[in-house]
């Protein structure tokens, strides 16, 4: 058995009966997907960076993290938004799915993320406020999932995100 990650033969989840939230009316399987991961580090990020109208956010990385990010911190309208990202895919799907912007005068905030937003970031869900179904860009049957892997791994066929469905 493993406690520390849920890439192993048996997962075992302490305490798995704490810290659930019930999935609002009207929010699929699928949109809820990221709140107890990369929405929950994205939301959380933008909550202690402390943003007002007159900021600019950088955004490092436009992976699933940092699409996530993005999301929310649109949310909290600052004056502009940078995203640093280099690879191509990536820089092609945030065109396609979100708006890019530009800027200076940067503040930098870091620390440990916790999933205590998960509430929060599925209302947002459920008022349409929040979309990460786009990252979701491949899914897999179960039975395919070492092929779903090594397409991730290898950031093939512009690969964000991949959803296992049993």
């Amino acid at each position: 058995m493993s406690l520390t990650g849920g890439q192993a033969e048996y997962v075992r989840v302490p305490f798995a009966d704490q810290g659930l939230n019930k999935i609002p009316e009207g929010v699929s399987d699928r949109q809820a997907l990221f709140v107890g991961d990369v929405l929950a580090t994205g939301y959380w990020a933008a909550r202690i960076s402390e943003i007002t109208n007159e900021d600019t956010v950088l955004i490092i990385g436009a992976g699933p993290t940092g699409i996530c990010t993005l999301l929310c911190v649109m949310l909290k309208n600052p004056k502009c938004i940078i995203i640093f990202e280099k690879d191509e895919e990536r820089i092609r799907f945030i065109n396609e799915h979100y708006p890019d912007m530009y800027g200076k005068n940067l503040t930098f905030k870091t620390g440990g993320v916790d999933g205590c937003d998960c509430e929060e970031t599925l209302k947002l869900i459920a008022e349409g406020k929040i979309d990460t179904e786009p990252l979701i860009t491949h899914t897999y049957p179960l039975s395919q999932i070492e092929e779903a892997y090594e397409i991730f791994e290898n950031k093939r066929d512009g690969v964000i995100k991949i959803a296992i469905e049993c």
